[in-house]
């Protein structure tokens, strides 16, 4: 760590210097001094203004630290005298973190760093602020910005992470702004084109499209639909004693955050597609015959060409449409948030604002038409009605 300090001198004035925390090959921490040469005219550790006369002095000292830091955290004072390379490799550092958890996010974050740096190593002090940059750049080159986002907030999680360790000495995300989320396309279905996939059959394994529409009619993920068993599903009791069937369980994508249980009481047609399911004999899973997600995507969209449908699907259309089915069908927002299983009513509220869009389309197809005035009508009665009163 590296922080500027200030001396008082025998002419009023301060001098600058660095005070500089340093650890060795051992793990010793060493502290030793830097005097830069540049004095200002007050003590600035007490005040954060600077004075106009001591503005390009401080940005000098300001500068000379950064340098120092890169310096830094890249090497350590040998026996010797001389400085020696210790520094990690930031692939090696996500790896680790990858074969803990298994997040496939992660791995996909190690290819992507991969690329853009040709197959090489790379070091944390490889990573500053013109890293960050182009790595960006060459992302939105081949990617959304919203994936760009979502891979630059992995890396800065990485990199805060490595500065809290004491890894590195300041954190080069610091004077990066992070590029801002682009609202997303939410596209869902309706009754209609749920109707019209329910009835077009496409030469691939029933299971595909039966799970699809599970997920219409129960807001549930790819991943968790993969992974249903029938020990998920069980009874529960309405305020009259009357039994309801439910599915109970830990939704994948936030075991690792909330770890709460997801309860999600099963509609009419939810039930009729589970109970059009067969049993595996040496398996408990409900459609035990479910292939990878891109399989399943691809076949999605040979469903929706062949049922007409010309709206781009995918396996998490269906969660749009159970949100949207909800919301348009009177459930509260918060029940359908509680539904979802989502941690923040806002990332529910964004299915509102579809449905408020939607409805502002549907009214503006009404066909117009021009009203006649019956203006002089109304006149001439009034006066008849007065001629009346006056006989």
């Amino acid at each position: 760590m590296i922080t500027i300090r200030y001396k008082e001198t025998g002419t009023g004035k301060f001098s600058v210097y660095l005070d500089i925390y340093q650890k060795d090959e051992k793990g010793k921490v060493a502290r030793k001094y830097e005097f830069l040469r540049i004095y200002v005219t007050r003590d600035y550790s007490k005040t954060k203004r600077v004075a106009a006369i001591d503005n390009e002095k401080m940005e000098l000292a300001k500068s000379i630290r950064s340098k120092r830091e890169l310096e830094l955290y890249g090497t350590v004072s040998g026996l010797n005298g001389q400085p020696k390379r210790v520094n990690l490799s930031i692939l090696d550092y996500i790896w680790r973190d990858y074969q803990k958890t298994h997040r496939k996010n992660y791995y996909q974050l190690l290819k992507h760093l991969e690329q853009y740096s040709g197959g090489k190593d790379i070091l944390f002090s490889d990573v500053n602020l013109p890293f960050i940059e182009n790595f960006q750049k060459r992302l939105l080159e081949r990617d959304s910005r919203n994936t760009t986002l979502h891979y630059l907030s992995l890396l800065k999680k990485f990199i805060s992470k490595a500065f809290k360790e004491e890894i590195i000495a300041f954190n080069p995300f610091e004077k990066h702004k992070m590029l801002s989320k682009q609202e997303s396309d939410r596209t869902f279905l309706e009754l209609h084109e749920i109707k019209a996939l329910s009835d077009t059959i496409v030469p691939c394994e029933p299971h595909i499209c039966d799970a699809f529409l599970f997920s219409c009619f129960t807001g549930l993920r790819f991943s968790d639909v993969k992974t249903l068993s029938r020990s998920h599903i069980s009874k529960d009791k309405d305020k009259d004693e009357n039994e309801y069937p439910v599915i109970r369980l830990r939704p994948i994508k936030t075991t690792r955050t909330t770890g709460k249980y997801l309860k999600v009481p099963l509609s009419e047609q939810a039930i009729k597609i589970l109970k059009a399911q067969k049993k595996k004999r040496d398996s408990d899973l409900v459609f035990f015959n479910l292939p990878d997600k891109n399989t399943t995507n691809y076949w999605l969209r040979k469903w929706a060409k062949a049922a007409g449908i010309g709206k781009h699907l995918h396996y998490h259309v269906s969660r749009h449409t159970f949100a949207t089915l909800g919301l348009t069908s009177g459930i509260d927002i918060y029940t359908v948030s509680k539904l979802m299983g989502h941690t923040r009513l806002d990332a529910t509220q964004v299915y509102a604002k579809v449905i408020e869009e939607k409805k502002l389309k549907e009214v503006q197809k009404f066909p117009g038409f021009s009203l006649k005035s019956n203006k002089k009508g109304n006149e001439k009665k009034r006066e008849k009605e007065r001629d009346k009163q006056r006989k």
